[in-house]
């Protein structure tokens, strides 16, 4: 069996020798020694580390057999299931860096019949999984190429919302604090019409926007607003806090929430989402202004939409 004796801080790599002789292994050097199953056992100081060692080669270096999963899966399922399902050592920053050596994300040259193909299957609904499976081509450099095209979206937006960009014009210079506050008096409005009583707190900056009152109960709800986003062509609202000092992002307390009130300016569409489902998303991404293929586990927020039955059950 093969010894091995770490220089240096424990923690870290330092120096890897033989014992008794002046050969040095680097990281590298470990795995290779586990890959052709020869015995080995590496000590700092007086501790047996050949198990940490060994995992830190394992997690930083690839086998044949884990560059063919990542050859035949990458771009066909989500970089989050590839890792979960297929690559559960490896870190999600690590396949992609070695989907770029591999050239697995690479934009070859595109091919006017293949310009035209994706244009055509986007706009007809298609999902860029299912683009990527007829164009054989990496989904990733389906989206990276339709994004340069500008077609990033299937299809255009429903009747009623033509014309949309013009509409948001008007929101272009006006400050974030006012922003919010139209959107928190025009939800009270649609929350009105709709048979809920809606109260205001006292002081301004309160942590709950709006009270949602019937008899002894109550529905705490936080207002969220946000505005089409023309790159990305939809709404986008992050759901967590941010400290000013530290720019830190952390969620809300659930004792100041019950519902997530998400307001899309300009075409006043209103979410009413629950704080527990909320709590697992770091933002929510709308799109009630066009269609949404719905794929690979991405969460749909459309079942929110005008639920005001919600907050109707709550303070029953």
């Amino acid at each position: 069996m093969l010894t091995l004796i770490r220089y240096g801080n424990s923690r870290r790599l330092g120096t890897i020798t033989e014992k008794g002789t002046s050969k040095k292994f680097s990281l590298e050097d470990i795995f290779k020694l586990i890959q052709s199953n020869k015995k080995f056992e590496v000590f700092h100081k007086d501790r047996n580390i050949t198990n940490e060692v060994c995992e830190r080669a394992i997690k930083k270096y690839w086998t044949k057999k884990e560059e063919k999963i990542l050859k035949e899966n990458f771009g066909s399922i989500t970089i989050t299931t590839l890792r979960k399902e297929l690559l559960p050592k490896k870190s999600i920053g690590q396949i992609r860096h070695k989907a770029d050596l591999l050239s697995l994300t690479i934009d070859r040259k595109w091919q006017e019949h293949e310009i035209t193909a994706l244009t055509a299957l986007r706009k007809s609904g298609c999902s860029y999984l299912q683009v990527s499976r007829i164009l054989q081509r990496p989904k990733r450099a389906c989206e990276i190429k339709a994004h340069k095209l500008g077609i990033t979206h299937a299809g255009g937006h429903f009747d009623e919302y033509d014309g949309i960009e013009k509409v948001m014009e008007k929101y272009k210079n006006i400050p974030s604090i006012t922003k919010g506050k139209i959107a928190e008096d025009l939800s009270s409005i649609k929350l009105l019409e709709n048979g809920i009583d809606i109260f205001l707190p006292y002081t301004p900056n309160h942590t709950t926007d709006l009270l949602a009152i019937n008899g002894n109960k109550v529905a705490k709800l936080q207002v969220k607003s946000a505005i089409l986003n023309k790159k990305t062509d939809r709404f986008r609202i992050p759901l967590q806090r941010k400290n000013s000092r530290t720019n830190e992002r952390f969620f809300y307390d659930s004792k100041d929430i019950d519902f997530f009130i998400l307001y899309c300016l300009g075409i006043n569409v209103i979410y009413i989402v629950p704080y527990s489902v909320c709590k697992e998303h770091p933002e929510a991404k709308l799109y009630p202004h066009r269609s949404k293929l719905i794929m690979d586990g991405k969460f749909d927020w459309e079942q929110y939409r005008d639920s005001y039955s919600l907050i109707k059950d709550f303070i029953k």
